[in-house]
């Protein structure tokens, strides 16, 4: 903001199809994710009446190749956040987003593709645990002056992760999602080694989350010492398991029947369904639905659900959340539509089983992305705050620039191309293009 002018930027998409590459600080509230080769930042806005469009900052080509995973050091505070990224480049940095600097970088996988990265909740040691397509582990230990590391290499046989998650009440225990479905729990001690190995799923896991709260969260005994986390997979279930015990105590199968209709081919439902998960409070999980709903689970025995929004008009890949000071859970998510979405959830409130329309269609914050490159940008001859933006994605942005919060309209259907050429024609309504 400088003067009465006001800046609102339109950052590139995140990444589609992958479960560590969108995370929100739960101290500070800012928001991570990839895109493609770039690191989005996106600090919170103010919630409520006082409306402020969230600040947003790119670091463009924050490494060579694409990047596939971003992990926070959640015991950061504010004032010193710490942020870790990698891709496929196999180079791992760290990052300080006060002022957006590299602040150390190192290639321990040799140039393999990187597919996961988890930090340790550990106060006395920053520890990073990161993995690699070739099955490869390592954990990096980094030193105060971040000027060096020592690193080691886990060894537990032929595994293919793609998925790690420290667990944040024992931080030395970490949880590894294969492919093919196995849930390796594994304590990264010298000398220790694998502690259970389970059948999680029956096809890839796609994401784990730790329940928040130490304790059990079935009898409600908090001095109980087992943990819990939750797992999804590519076979359509959410299953809840008790890591001490390393066995699953709760599991349910995605709703299909939501009223939520939307066309997809039988042939690649397989293949396109994505469950997102992320475990939001003591007794609730947030997952996504089959056709692109935000699904609101209650813990139990019997897992059952009920619908937040549907307001990702395609499939959601990423759930992450923050608290506010007036106790409020704020919900980020993106989806295949290239919208991320801010939405606000009150501590304790369980929503009702089918929102109001009002509420369906108003979220605190509709963010529009851009997904490719800008070919070309015109404005309207009529109304000069409206913009047409042609983008690498094969489609049109109608970009309405006088509306207090971003109102940004697609247009796909029918074009082939990249567009070159935009005009907006003095008649209302009425756009030409050529691809």
């Amino acid at each position: 903001m400088t003067g009465n002018k006001k800046e609102i930027v339109i950052p590139p998409s995140p990444n589609w199809y992958l479960s560590g590459a969108f995370e929100c600080h739960k101290k500070s509230g800012v928001l991570v994710y990839a895109a493609s080769r770039c690191l989005v930042f996106v600090k919170s806005c103010n919630v409520g009446d006082n409306f402020s469009y969230p600040t947003t900052h790119v670091i463009p080509d924050a490494h060579r190749n694409k990047i596939t995973c971003v992990s926070w050091y959640q015991p950061s505070e504010e004032d010193n956040l710490l942020l870790s990224s990698a891709g496929e480049d196999g180079s791992i940095c760290i990052w300080k987003y006060n002022d957006l600097s590299l602040v150390f970088e190192q290639n321990a996988h040799q140039e393999q593709k990187i597919s996961c990265l988890s930090w340790s909740s550990l106060l006395e040691k920053k520890i990073l645990a990161s993995s690699s397509e070739d099955g490869t582990i390592i954990i990096t230990e980094l030193l105060l002056s971040y000027e060096s590391c020592s690193t080691r290499k886990l060894n537990y046989g032929k595994i293919n992760p793609l998925i790690l998650s420290f667990n944040p009440h024992i931080p030395w225990h970490l949880a590894i999602g294969c492919k093919g479905g196995l849930l390796y729990i594994c304590d990264i001690r010298e000398n220790r080694g694998i502690i259970h190995k389970l059948r999680a799923h029956e096809d890839d896991l796609h994401n784990i989350v730790w329940c928040p709260l130490k304790g059990n969260v079935f009898i409600c005994e908090k001095e109980k010492k087992e943990t819990f986390l939750a797992t999804s997979g590519r076979d359509k279930t959410i299953k809840i398991w008790a890591t001490n015990e390393g066995k699953c105590v709760s599991q349910s199968k995605l709703p299909g029947n939501t009223g939520v209709h939307r066309p997809r081919s039988t042939q690649d439902d397989k293949r396109a369904t994505w469950v997102a998960l992320h475990w939001l409070n003591e007794k609730h999980i947030l997952s996504s639905g089959l056709s692109g709903e935000l699904i609101l689970w209650e813990v139990g025995p019997k897992l059952s659900w009920k619908i937040v929004h549907k307001l990702h008009s395609r499939g959601l890949f990423n759930i992450s959340s923050y608290m506010t000071g007036e106790n409020q859970e704020m919900i980020w998510t993106s989806a295949q539509d290239r919208n991320v979405i801010l939405w606000p959830i009150v501590e304790g409130h369980v929503p009702k089983e089918v929102l109001g329309i009002q509420e369906m269609e108003n979220p605190h914050l509709c963010m529009p992305t851009m997904g490719g490159f800008i070919y070309v940008m015109n404005i309207n001859p009529i109304d000069s705050s409206q913009m047409a933006v042609g983008l690498g994605d094969c489609s049109i942005r109608l970009w309405n620039m006088a509306a207090a919060k971003p109102d940004m309209m697609m247009l796909w259907n029918g074009i082939k191309g990249d567009e070159y050429i935009i005009d907006l024609c003095s008649i209302e309504s009425k756009i030409a293009i050529e691809s």
